[in-house]
């Protein structure tokens, strides 16, 4: 199946280009996220030529619609991956950027699948598994991702604060089987639970190969 996670740390965005309708942002980090699990940015690595070919950014995850913009001068380091997202001109995408422009929205999703997985913690509080190769699929702006810190980067003060707090959360995980199960209740769908993944707010359908 695909996974998506999502980062929610308020990054430091200091430059908003008007003209193209871009700028930079953090689509992952080294921490612990709501699922208790933790994506090494290096796993990113692995597969990253593949997903420069076609450097998609759907609005939250949903490929079934163009998509809203595009990543590029992809940079991953020990503590984040870092993009530079450009959005179409379009009334849609305009949207989009128009309310990160605006601060309503902040953060960002990645989909990929799981290459390579470690069972053992790298992080206090760490409860999930490491993933420590995967392959990007895309990257999505979002309303309420599973990683805290894949953000828009606005500002050093804001994203010091932002830190603390994160770090005062204890963790606000809910159980994937429950929330498959939940969210296909509410949907009104008869869906196997086994090969469903669903992470925070995210959905997707099993694909069936993997």
């Amino acid at each position: 199946p695909v996974v998506l996670k999502g980062l929610s740390r308020h990054g430091q965005i200091k430059e908003f280009n008007d003209s193209d309708q871009s700028f930079p942002a953090i689509a992952s980090a080294y921490t612990v996220d709501r699922d208790g699990d933790v994506i090494l940015p290096s796993s990113f690595s692995y597969a990253l030529k593949i997903y420069k070919t076609n450097p998609v950014m759907p609005w939250c995850h949903n490929c079934w619609f163009p998509p809203v913009a595009r990543s590029s001068s992809w940079k991953i380091a020990k503590e984040d991956f870092r993009i530079l997202c450009t959005f179409s001109k379009l009334a849609f995408p305009t949207e989009i950027y128009t309310l990160f422009r605006e601060q309503i929205l902040n953060t960002f999703s990645v989909g990929f699948r799981a290459i390579a997985v470690d069972k053992e913690p790298v992080l206090p509080k760490q409860t999930g598994i490491t993933f420590t190769k995967v392959e990007l699929y895309e990257i999505s702006p979002v309303v309420i991702p599973s990683n805290r810190q894949a953000i828009a980067i606005r500002g050093k003060k804001y994203a010091r604060a932002l830190a603390s707090s994160i770090k005062a959360i204890g963790g606000d995980h809910v159980i994937t089987d429950t929330r498959m199960r939940l969210m296909s209740e509410y949907l009104g769908l008869d869906l196997p639970t086994k090969g469903l993944v669903a992470i925070g707010s995210d959905f997707e359908f099993p694909t069936g190969k993997d």
